[in-house]
């Protein structure tokens, strides 16, 4: 039976990047210097375009695998999926130093697969530290969304589905669904996200890259005519 998650997201078409800067972490216990982070800041303008979801989905490895010093990926994947937190919009700039927790967390949970095989697959590992470390960021994921993913009546069958509020919610409910279902997955060739492996010839994450990509084909060739 299908999961349904419902989420509905802002993405930003003209999310621009700024100049990379290095920030201080500290200990939440004594405020004292622990590590530094390279981190970027990014801005956009117009209000965005809406999207949803009615499942989970699993570009949620495609952030986690997102360094925060690079702009351009992370402008990338506001411009495809939204800011995490909501907090990017005209006025009201973003930076990747709030993504570093939500990072470490889906980064554990991304653990838990394998690399691309030669068939294009991603597959669960069966190695044991991987698992257990990617199972910890599943216990503990509950703790981090209760707030931000509420049960919701489905009046047209009875029964209930999960709605999440936050994309970064969004993620952590879908990376948990992942791993409890141990989903192989592959990656876009168009935006190189990665996507729930359903069928052996699916290549693209949606409809919508798909005519992305046939566009630019048929550029390149009428090119080279």
């Amino acid at each position: 039976m299908r999961t349904r998650l419902i989420f509905t997201g802002r993405r930003f078409r003209r999310a621009k990047p700024g100049e990379p800067y290095e920030i201080t972490l500290r200990s939440a216990r004594d405020w004292a210097p622990v590590s530094k982070k390279v981190v970027v800041d990014l801005t956009t303008t117009g209000v965005g375009q809406e999207w949803t979801a009615d499942a989970p989905a699993a570009f949620w490895r495609s952030f986690a695998a997102i360094d925060p010093a690079d702009g351009e990926a992370a402008a990338s994947f506001c411009r495809r999926h939204g800011e995490p937190f909501d907090r990017l919009a005209p006025d009201k700039p973003a930076s990747t130093s709030d993504w570093l927790e939500l990072l470490d967390a889906l980064r554990a949970a991304a653990g838990a697969w394998e690399p691309l095989g030669p068939d294009g697959v991603s597959r669960i590992t069966r190695d044991s530290d991987r698992l257990r470390s990617a199972r910890c960021f599943l216990r503990d994921r509950n703790l981090t969304i209760e707030n931000d993913v509420k049960p919701e009546q489905n009046f047209n069958t009875g029964g209930f589905h999960n709605r999440a509020k936050v994309l970064f919610a969004f993620m952590i409910q879908s990376a948990g669904h992942h791993l409890e279902n141990e989903t192989p997955m592959r990656a876009c060739i168009e935006c190189l996200d990665y996507f729930e492996h359903q069928r052996s010839d699916a290549r693209f994450c949606s409809g919508r890259c798909h005519v992305a990509y046939q566009r630019r084909s048929a550029a390149k060739n009428a090119g080279n005519a």
